[in-house]
């Protein structure tokens, strides 16, 4: 799969294409911020391909206003040796104060020459006559002469049309950190990052594990963010400005502000995403490229792992709200959080996924998602995580589960993640 681009930043540059062997050329830059936030400690440094493995230095750029240019000069190094090379122009910000980024822009293929060295010099005798000069006699002396080099390397260099052009270069996503944060409308977002998992479980793994399971490697090319706990009642209602749906009024006990939100449809709470994607855009607080949505199937496992390879991320008395432990519904946050800041990703309220219900076979194994049932199959939608009534064998990191979209559910609610749009 490609790396994905990154928007929030464009960067103009006249790159030249041909270069002397150990002499740096000037590289003018021109950076633009189109994130509508502040880009703050923006370095850059220049990477020749096969130097990849080690580490040029980063120079400071300094912070980057929105829609505003940065024009620079920057002396970049040669290439390291005399055939064509390619080079990356990097670059290193913080979004605002929540994400890290590296960004990567495209192969600039270059060649590069050396200097030839005079192996000769010529010496001739040359005649002179020095009357002029005082003297009765001419004299008799030598002049060395220099040949001109092979190749005319100042012209070579000079006819480079390249080195006066400035393009605009795609950037791709190299690295991201996601950090912990508040939206401006309550919800606790903690960041996932990318990377590969064992998602699903054989009974070698988990004894309770079922064939739908099937365990197999996954890779997340994408860091995110997901709330640290179901959406609640209260947040619902501050997004929305509506009351909690109206059948679940039918479990009074249910309905305290901070309790998970529930008897949502899966259209419904796509819904408190879109709509919470708009408010936050007017609030400023959206960062570019993202967008609130429900997690894929993939994204909810591999956050609720958090980088363990068990059934659960602790002891299942400590991190769940089950019938097992003698629980009832309640409030959001009283078990302890996994490895990532997660809360209640296993009982108290299965939780809607953004995939249709279906086997593994067949998906990509980088960013999987589903979105058309199998053959003959009807429409089902995943959830996942178990709830506050389920027995042990579905509050398990890899179990799933299966309903119609249309249900609404005292056991069903949601969290959302914040993450490129799909």
């Amino acid at each position: 799969m490609p790396p994905d681009t990154c928007s929030i930043i464009q960067i103009e540059a006249a790159v030249p294409s041909r270069w002397m062997l150990g002499e740096p050329r000037n590289v003018r830059l021109r950076l633009r911020n189109d994130s509508g936030l502040e880009l703050r400690g923006c370095e850059l440094r220049f990477v020749w391909a096969e130097e990849l493995g080690e580490a040029p230095m980063w120079r400071r750029v300094g912070h980057l206003k929105p829609t505003r240019d940065l024009e620079l000069v920057e002396s970049c190094p040669a290439p390291g040796s005399v055939r064509e090379d390619l080079l990356h122009i990097e670059l290193r910000l913080n979004v605002g104060s929540y994400q890290e980024l590296e960004l990567r822009s495209e192969k600039l293929p270059a060649k590069a020459k050396v200097l030839q060295q005079i192996s000769k010099l010529v010496v001739r005798q040359v005649i002179g006559d020095n009357v002029g000069m005082g003297q009765e006699s001419s004299t008799v002396a030598n002049q060395i002469q220099i040949p001109d080099p092979a190749e005319k390397l100042e012209a070579w260099l000079a006819d480079d049309k390249e080195a006066g052009r400035e393009r605009k270069l795609n950037l791709y996503v190299a690295k991201e950190v996601c950090r912990a944060w508040e939206n401006a409308h309550g919800l606790q977002l903690r960041g996932i990052p990318a990377g590969e998992f064992k998602m699903g479980a054989g009974k070698q793994d988990d004894p309770q594990a079922e064939a739908h399971e099937n365990p197999h490697w996954v890779t997340l090319s994408r860091a995110c963010w997901m709330s640290a706990h179901p959406v609640t009642n209260q947040q619902y209602t501050k997004v929305r400005g509506l009351p909690p749906p109206e059948r679940a009024a039918e479990f009074a006990t249910h309905l305290g502000d901070a309790m998970p939100v529930t008897c949502l449809t899966w259209a419904e709470a796509g819904t408190f995403c879109d709509e919470l994607t708009v408010l936050e855009q007017q609030a400023g607080t959206l960062p570019p490229g993202y967008v609130y949505r429900l997690p894929t199937e993939a994204e909810w496992e591999h956050a609720c792992r958090a980088g363990t390879p068990g059934s659960h991320y602790g002891k299942l008395e400590q991190i769940a709200c089950t019938i097992q432990n003698g629980d009832h519904f309640g409030e959001v946050g009283r078990y302890l959080p996994n490895e990532w800041g997660l809360c209640d990703m296993l009982g108290l309220v299965f939780e809607w996924c953004e995939d249709v219900y279906g086997p593994y076979a067949g998906l990509s194994l980088t960013d999987p998602l589903r979105l058309q049932p199998a053959s003959c199959e009807p429409l089902r939608r995943v959830v996942r995580g178990g709830c506050y009534m389920s027995q042990s064998s579905e509050v398990r990191a890899s179990a799933r589960h299966a309903t119609v979209p249309e249900r609404r559910s005292n056991q069903i609610g949601f969290r959302v993640v914040l993450a490129p749009v799909i």
